[in-house]
């Protein structure tokens, strides 16, 4: 069972991209029905400063991670290429979907998951690793297409991946132009194909927060893109498509209004410090029923803001040199 936790773990380190488009395989397995869509390129992270910070905080020596790679002969570091990820249905019964491209051994990895438990089902010619966690509603489930392609998420959601691999749709989903433009200029990406509040409702713990949402602040918004592109600058940019001029307005005033409260907060909180000095950078824009925005943050701040202690500290940098 730990493999098979291990397995599914691995595909969410893959938080870092070298600029590429989407592969439009992956893009296709998406459920058609989909209200949210991400997508990173990991394939080139080390060509990236920030993709080689982050596969230096992976502890090499770490045991369970070791024997992963042993047991199955695949490392994430170096077999994982791209992640496309989805998700329906409602905040209440979600189906979620994550899609990898990279080099697989699915007889390996297979056999492994049944040494340790798991258990294995066959959809359509195709295994099943199937895994329930604690408290979890719904199981999850873990199936290889082939050696190249992976789909892991709620087993019915993994089920119509299958299918789609199988009987390809003649006909690109809505979503497909816009994922295929924001891949094209970015290195990680999301979308939501309606109102984001979709996807948010029931996902934020804090009550404050959560209440926000299900009032006005996001009502307004109908659909939504951004992405970050990586390099010696980090650049994240984004846009809100709301109902009118005045929303879009509305919505920018918002931003500004919790940019300025972190800045009048810097000089308590130290995480407010560097995100203040940050914001200087956040330019707003309102063209019709449109807010957009950008900023632009120095690839060694955003290991200091994320990853606190990471950019200074001797090990981290020989790891570094140790993956270039």
């Amino acid at each position: 069972m730990t493999t098979v936790r291990s397995t599914i773990f691995v595909f969410l380190i893959a938080a870092v991209a070298a600029s590429a488009a989407v592969d439009p395989i992956l893009l296709n397995l998406v459920m058609p029905d989909a209200k949210f869509v991400s997508g990173i390129q990991v394939e080139s992270s080390r060509n990236s400063p920030f993709g080689r910070y982050v596969l230096s905080q992976i502890e090499m020596n770490d045991p369970g991670f070791t024997k992963f790679i042993t047991t199955t002969g695949f490392d994430p570091r170096r077999d994982l290429a791209e992640v496309v990820a989805g998700t329906s249905g409602t905040s209440a019964d979600p189906a979620t979907l994550v899609l990898g491209r990279g080099t697989f051994s699915p007889a390996v990895i297979l056999a492994a998951a049944k040494a340790h438990g798991a258990t294995v089902s066959t959809y359509g010619a195709i295994d099943i690793i199937t895994v329930t966690h604690p408290g979890a509603n719904t199981a999850g489930g873990l199936a290889f297409l082939n050696a190249s392609y992976a789909a892991m998420g709620t087993v019915d959601a993994v089920k119509g991946a299958i299918d789609r691999y199988k009987s390809p749709a003649g006909t690109p989903s809505v979503f497909s132009s816009r994922a295929q433009t924001l891949s094209d200029n970015n290195d990680a990406w999301f979308l939501s194909t309606g109102p984001v509040t979709d996807f948010f409702t029931g996902k934020i713990a804090d009550p404050n927060l959560g209440g926000a949402l299900k009032g006005n602040l996001l009502q307004a918004v109908l659909q939504a893109d951004g992405g970050v592109k990586f390099g010696d600058n980090v650049t994240i940019s984004g846009q809100a498509l709301t109902r009118s001029d005045k929303d879009a307005a509305a919505l920018a005033d918002v931003v500004r209004f919790l940019a300025g409260m972190v800045q009048m907060n810097s000089g308590s909180d130290p995480n407010a410090k560097k995100l203040a000095s940050l914001l200087d950078t956040l330019t707003l824009s309102t063209p019709g029923a449109t807010m957009q925005l950008s900023l632009s943050i120095p690839e060694s701040t955003v290991e200091q803001l994320f990853m606190p202690g990471g950019t200074s500290g001797p090990k981290a940098r020989m790891k570094r040199a140790a993956l270039r």
